[in-house]
């Protein structure tokens, strides 16, 4: 089943949250789903294991402790048992970075809205190359703008956005970027996705928009393999 990588090497990019959004997300629209954190400091199992009983019986599971020892043989075993696995990978370039990044089908980048963002995206697309060019395989990237202005798209987004396009032409940004909403701030407290709170509300929306366009990816991805 595919394995889809949250990657940054920079920290404080939004990678967590989104990576618990889509997983979310994913459970309540009926695949299983495991969550594997291998950041040391831990978010995404913590909050995973909140999460976990939120989604009242949906398939949805977090393990944290994910390290260089045991990181292959943990998606190897997580991807026979459920539909989807999601990797939340180190905010630094480390081996253990690129030995999740040579099992990923899909390597999700997020990016926020500033100069310093891009140059450590463009270098987190660097990281993917060379796993992909170890594992003798091919590995798709794409860009998830992240913390995006609600309102008014500001110049320094406009910006992001087409220097990105730019720099890394091969590397798809996502359409939908992952607004910056109090929904996704309360979810890192109670476990509680949007899709759960408020069903209706421009969160879910939102989240739901991102998620099947990282669907759309990885069916890209699955046909350029075959």
């Amino acid at each position: 089943m595919p394995v889809i990588a949250l990657a940054s090497v920079k920290g404080g990019v939004g990678k967590t949250s989104a990576l618990l959004s889509l997983a979310s997300d994913l459970a309540l629209s009926g695949s299983s789903v495991s969550v594997l954190d291998a950041d040391p400091n831990g978010h995404a199992s913590r909050i995973g294991i909140k999460m976990a009983k939120r989604l009242n019986g949906s398939a949805f599971s977090a393990t944290g402790g994910i390290t260089e020892a045991n990181i292959l043989a943990a998606i190897k075993q997580a991807r026979t048992e459920v539909d989807y696995v999601l990797v939340d990978l180190p905010g630094v370039s480390s081996k253990l970075t690129l030995l999740g990044l040579a099992r990923s089908d899909l390597v999700i980048i997020p990016v926020q809205a500033s100069e310093m963002d891009i140059h450590d995206a463009l270098q987190t697309v660097e990281n993917v190359k060379q796993a992909a060019e170890a594992a003798d395989r091919t590995i798709a990237a794409c860009f998830l703008l992240s913390r995006w202005p609600v309102t008014i798209e500001s110049r320094a987004a406009k910006e992001t956005r087409k220097r990105l396009s730019a720099k890394a032409p091969d590397v798809p940004v996502l359409q939908t970027p992952l607004m910056d909403r109090t929904a996704l701030k309360e979810m890192t407290f109670n476990g509680a996705p949007p899709r759960l709170t408020d069903p209706d509300g421009n969160a879910a929306a939102n989240v739901s928009s991102i998620c099947q366009e990282v669907l759309v990816q990885l069916g890209a991805n699955v046909e350029r393999a075959a």
